[in-house]
This record gives structure tokens, C-alpha cells and sequence, in this order.
């Protein structure tokens, strides 16, 4: 009978990938908690309002927790040889916001809403069964095209999105999984062009891309909290983009053969992430609409 054996050097980035994902997600988690405090007056709330005083305490917990999580994530992609893997344990994380949002901040799931989150788990699982392997991941023409294009695509939905006042948790939950995904992209370009070396990782312009990438997801999904967003509804929606980027890329840039579990897999969080969508009649009621009017009231 066949066993099998994980090399050690995997063995720890699949670790140290779970740990990153259930930082990233319940930093975001906790975020929520104190997004209501950002602002230009954060300071003035700090010194007079006890309570917001706390929330912003909560919140710098998070930002700590999604910081450990962005350090964690570099070294993960050492020991791994493509960022799919690393985002295929995404899923783990999940979990652990979703908990902590219904527990803790005592957020209203709905059973469409778990169905959809569950989707999105499984989907996330099942992505890394029988993936095929890349000899190295190198950064090409074919992704600045990719990457172009995804970047158009979202304009034109985050345009949607601000122009209607409408569906914001799942827009730029969205959008932070997007710039997450090309992030893990970016942070595996920095490995590979680093020969898989601590230093020549560290110093390396597509680290710092990765950097200034994860900023901007970091800045989105605040905003997104600010606005109204659920962390049940955001943070799932980040992570489905953050598994689907990277997949795409290893797909259209690596022409990477697409197996049975990987099509499944796409198919899965997609259909989670339409149905977290429709975890709002109002938010769909707003899709749905041809005619948006100014006095729509704001969708998470």
C-alpha cells in the first residue's frame, strides 16, 4: 500500500500557512470590532471616549494579528513551490472568523449565508488535492496582461459599487482578496527570484510589491468595516478572492492543466461568493436594479 509522506520543508509551510490564515482572518475579525473608530477624530476619541478608547485597542490587536500574518506568509512560500498551495489552506481560516463573528461580536449569519461560507471551505480544501507542480514561478508578460486586466475589471465594480452606495462588505471584500491574491503571487515571485534564500527573498522588489499590495488589502477591507461590512460577509469574500487569483494565474499565465478537483474548487467559491451576494435581499435587491436612485440606503 502507498503512503504518503510529506517532505519536512512542506510539512512546515503547510503549517506555518494554516497559522497565517487563521491570523489573517481573525485579525480581520477583531478589526471589525473598533473599524468604527477610524477617522480624522481617532485622536480626539482616544483621549475622551473610554470606550472608544478600548475599541481602538481591539483594533490594533487585529492590525498585530494581520501583521504576524503578512511575516508568516514570506516564510510559508520558502518552504512551498507555488502561492496556490499556500492559499489553498485559506479555508481553515475561515472558520475561525466566522466563529469568532457569530461568538464574539454576535453578527447575524444567515443559513444562506452559512451555506455559502461553507461552500467557500470546502472549495478552499479541496483546491489543493492533486495539484500539479511548477518548476519555478517566474514573472512574465502574460501576467502583466493578467494582472491589467483583473485591475480593469475591478474599477469597474468598485465604480458600480460607490456610484450606487451599494454592496460594500462584498465588493471591497472582494477587492482585498484580490490584492491578497496578488500579493501571495508577488511574495512567490520574490522566493523564486530569490533562489528560494532568506536575504535574496528579503531583498527583492517583488517583496516589496507584495508589501504594498497587502497595504492596500489591509486599507479595503478597514474601509469596507467602515462602511457597514459584516466580518462574516467580508472576510469570507477576501479569502475566495485570495484562493481564485493565484489559481487563475497558475492556470492562464503557467498553463498549468486544470484537473477535476481544481475546476470544482473554482466552481465552489465562485458559487459561494454569489451566494453570500444573496445573503442580502437588500444588497440584491440592488443588483438587481437597473435604475439606482440616490435614496438607496448603503448595503454591507
Amino acid at each position: 500500500m502507498n503512503q504518503i509522506v510529506l517532505e519536512p520543508n512542506l510539512f512546515l509551510g503547510i503549517f506555518l500557512s494554516i497559522v497565517t490564515s487563521i491570523c489573517l482572518n481573525l485579525g480581520k475579525g477583531v478589526q471589525r470590532i473598533g473599524a468604527e473608530t477610524l477617522g480624522k477624530d481617532i485622536l480626539k476619541k482616544w483621549r475622551t471616549n473610554p470606550e472608544d478608547r478600548r475599541k481602538i485597542i481591539i483594533w490594533l490587536v487585529g492590525t498585530l494579528l494581520t501583521a504576524i500574518a503578512a511575516v508568516l506568509s514570506v516564510v510559508a512560500q520558502i518552504f512551498l513551490k507555488q502561492s496556490s498551495i499556500f492559499v489553498a489552506l485559506s479555508g481553515i481560516g475561515i472558520i475561525s472568523v466566522v466563529l469568532f463573528a457569530a461568538r464574539i461580536i454576535k453578527e447575524k449569519i444567515s443559513p444562506l449565508q452559512v451555506v455559502g461560507i461553507v461552500i467557500i471551505i470546502v472549495g478552499t480544501t479541496i483546491l489543493g488535492i492533486d495539484y500539479p507542480e511548477i518548476s519555478e514561478p517566474l514573472p512574465s508578460p502574460d501576467f502583466a496582461i493578467y494582472a491589467l486586466i483583473a485591475a480593469g475589471i475591478s474599477a469597474a465594480v468598485v465604480t458600480y459599487s460607490l456610484k450606487t452606495r451599494s454592496a460594500y462588505g462584498i465588493v471591497f471584500g472582494s477587492l482585498a482578496g484580490l490584492f491578497n491574491g496578488f500579493a501571495a503571487v508577488a511574495t512567490a515571485f520574490s522566493v523564486s527570484t530569490g533562489k528560494h534564500d532568506i536575504a535574496g527573498t528579503i531583498i527583492n522588489v517583488w517583496l516589496l510589491a507584495s508589501i504594498l499590495l497587502g497595504q492596500c488589502a489591509f486599507w479595503t477591507t478597514q474601509y469596507a468595516f467602515k462602511k457597514g461590512g459584516n466580518a462574516s460577509l467580508v472576510v469570507p469574500a477576501m479569502s475566495s478572492f485570495l484562493i481564485i487569483i493565484p489559481f487563475i494565474n497558475d492556470v492562464v499565465v503557467y498553463r498549468l492543466p486544470l484537473g477535476p478537483f481544481q475546476l470544482l474548487a473554482f466552481v465552489l467559491n465562485i458559487a459561494g461568493i454569489i451566494l453570500l451576494c444573496a445573503s442580502s435581499a437588500a444588497g440584491l435587491n440592488r443588483v438587481l436594479s437597473a435604475v439606482p436612485t440616490a435614496e438607496k440606503k448603503e448595503v454591507a
